[in-house]
């Protein structure tokens, strides 16, 4: 019999008197991070006094845990006593429980010993994405004064007055020629299985995704324009500055298979597993970049680049319990080695098509519709790892500190590349190799709840991926004008141009720093005011520019597109004081901050958003729940998605993010 466990006691004093968390830890000689692990588990409900059949609950798990049976398989267990032996809630006391030789729970119940085995699971998730409209809404929102490809064109006096026209009707009302569309079909099956063994656990996770994306974007923001012949083009005559489309069509299929135990007396959690992912085309990816287009006349060919990706890894984790030295001490470590192979068809379509008319097979067989097929293949592989030690201080404290390496695959240009960018038909690896150290941090002062969290990161990156943009033909480009910045071929041909005007090259190392901050104050149980922040401090380190790449990439240093240095966000969060039996009732405010970000040599300014939401759950006890929300509700108007920009090109293009927006949604829950 345990010291200060009582054989019997009458209902009177177990209904009345509890014992304190610390009581429990003392009498029953468990740990604090035991019964944590417990509650996580879900096998006990954390609080801070306990009844004294709570006791005996408790002092059940831990005999059980004490013969080897994991905490998993108990939950397991409890969950298919209560479904096989009807009206047992509580299986722990209403029936006895015993370990097996299979480190599984046995149950007496009714006289009869009930094995119930959890055995084998499996969930399947269908979903299914249809999107058309008719395009993102892009706007001109500079244009740049002095010597740039707008003059030498004799166009920047026409771009000045279509400048005037876009601020004059507002962010939200564009003037395209041809009309823009997105079209975007995705349909995906998830299957994940899940046995437990005993011993270990085996679960597999099988994916499939077919996606079709097609899409034509007016990328400079304007409609055909005329020339007013102060430069290479004759007076008056009409061109489109910048046009785009795109067909990717990709089926994709994965697998992935772990396998999961514990050793050395549950003090070592393992995890082993393999990794299988293909992709490959099933129609047309095309892409097509126009550029100073005469209208009237044939458009350059679409480049295509049918991919198909093999990648295999296989990996292990393992964590080590260090409680004997410290408690709540632990150290991890993991491997993962992946090797990707890629296969590309590249080619380019004929003049004036469109960039979905080429499919795989007529690259493969090199037929009459694509000109310059070729394939081209490339391999990659690397060895990644993670290693960090965890500190359990207690139950309010947690800290780490850990180091990682990642890779990112090489890939391959298209089209077929010629000239000066034949070295660049495929690119290198990039990998980074990070550190990090953090707390997690949950606090109760009297009502009071706290929870702060933090981590410092520092990443560094070598042979860093840079898609470079504008890598076209100039409408300037002769024989004897035909170099870098001019021509990025030196043919004059924009049929040679990389697909899309980009280009994925490796220029140089770089090291990217930071802190995440993250907390919530929760005054009362209905009222919780939440805040997070983001402090970025990205910087070259040195880079390996090709001189038949300055032109493009310029000598600033490795571009960190899209990165806002600063982000801020903060919400509250109030639940109104109503009935259980009436549902609930939740209202909501968060507001987001982005400091300034740059694109290929402009800055779009900062901005805040403000969203409001309110929510009525489980309505009359109902499952139905009903949420009404305004989005951007003081309605700012923001450049959030830059297009197309440049010194020299002479003008920037950007999507504003969404006006103030209202929406009601409905939701019927089934099954539990």
């Amino acid at each position: 019999m345990e010291r200060g466990l009582p054989d019997n006691t009458s209902s009177s004093i177990t209904d009345v008197y509890r014992y304190s968390r610390e009581d429990l830890l003392r009498i029953l000689r468990v740990t604090a991070r035991q019964l944590s692990a417990w509650e996580k588990a879900g096998l006990l409900a954390s609080a801070d006094t306990y009844t004294f059949f709570d006791l005996l609950q408790v002092k059940k798990v831990r005999d059980l845990c004490a013969m080897s049976v994991r905490p998993a398989v108990i939950r397991q267990s409890l969950d298919a006593m209560r479904k096989q032996a009807s009206g047992v809630e509580k299986p722990l006391l209403e029936a006895g429980a015993w370990s097996t030789a299979k480190h599984r729970v046995a149950f007496r119940h009714g006289g009869k010993l009930l094995e119930p085995i959890a055995g084998l699971r499996n969930l399947s998730t269908f979903d299914y994405y249809k999107s058309d409209y008719h395009g993102d809404g892009v706007n001109l929102i500079a244009v740049a004064p002095g010597t740039t490809l707008l003059t030498l064109l004799g166009i920047q006096s026409t771009f000045n007055q279509q400048l005037a026209l876009q601020r004059a009707r507002g962010p939200f009302v564009v003037d395209t020629s041809p009309p823009d569309f997105s079209h975007n079909r995705r349909f995906g099956i998830t299957n994940r299985t899940d046995f437990d063994a005993g011993a270990v656990q085996l679960v597999n996770i099988f994916g499939f995704r077919d996606t079709h994306l097609s899409y034509y974007i007016n990328v400079d923001g304007v409609p055909a324009i005329t020339a007013d012949g102060t430069g290479a083009f004759p007076p008056n005559l009409p061109l489109e500055f910048i046009r785009g489309s795109l067909d990717n069509n990709v089926r994709q299929y994965s697998d992935e298979f772990q396998v999961k135990g514990t050793a050395l007396v549950d003090r070592f959690d393992w995890l082993a597993g393999l990794f299988y992912l293909r992709d490959k085309p099933s129609g047309a990816q095309g892409n097509f970049v126009g550029f100073a287009h005469i209208v009237g006349t044939p458009t350059a060919g679409p480049g295509y680049n049918f991919i198909t990706e093999t990648s295999k890894a296989g990996f292990v984790h393992g964590t080590y319990n260090l409680s004997s030295l410290l408690e709540g001490l632990s150290v991890e470590a993991g491997a993962r080695y992946t090797k990707d192979n890629v296969s590309s068809c590249t080619g380019t379509g004929l003049p004036d098509t469109p960039s979905g008319a080429v499919q795989p097979g007529d690259c493969a067989s090199a037929a009459p519709n694509i000109t310059n097929a070729s394939i081209n293949s490339t391999s990659s592989g690397a060895t990644t790892w993670s290693a960090g030690l965890n500190w359990q201080v207690n139950r309010e404290l947690f800290t780490y500190i850990v180091s990682r390496h990642g890779y990112r695959a090489g890939g391959i240009n298209s089209p077929t590349l010629i000239g000066r960018l034949a070295p660049f038909q495929s690119f290198k690896p990039e990998t980074v190799t990070d550190v990090e150290i953090g707390i997690r941090s949950d606090w109760r002062i009297g009502p009071t709840a706290l929870r702060f969290n933090a981590s410092a990161f520092s990443g560094w990156y070598h042979d860093v991926q840079v898609a470079l943009t504008g890598v076209q033909t100039s409408p300037l480009c002769s024989p004897t004008n035909n170099g870098p910045g001019v021509s990025p071929t030196g043919s004059c041909d924009p049929n040679n141009d990389p697909a899309g005007g980009t280009l994925l090259v490796n220029l140089g190392k770089t090291q990217v720093s930071g802190i995440d901050l993250e907390g919530e104050f929760a005054p009362t149980g209905s009222l919780a005011i939440t805040y997070a922040a983001n402090f970025l401090n990205p910087r070259t380190v040195s880079t390996d520019i090709p001189a038949a790449l300055v032109a493009y990439a310029g000598t600033g240093g490795i571009p960190f597109n899209m990165t806002a240095r600063r982000t801020f966000s903060g919400g509250v969060r109030y639940k109104l004081p109503l009935p259980t039996q009436w549902g609930e009732v939740v209202a909501n405010a968060d507001e987001y901050y982005s400091s300034p970000t740059s694109f290929t040599g402009t800055t779009l300014p900062p901005y805040a958003v403000l969203n409001l939401r309110l929510d009525y759950n489980d309505i009359n006890g109902a499952p139905v729940d009903v949420g009404v929300f305004v989005r951007n509700a003081t309605n700012r108007e923001y450049p959030q998605v830059p297009v197309a920009s440049g010194a020299f090109l002479g003008m920037t293009s950007a999507i504003y993010g969404p006006p103030r927006m209202y929406g009601l949604e409905f939701r019927v829950r089934f099954g539990k």
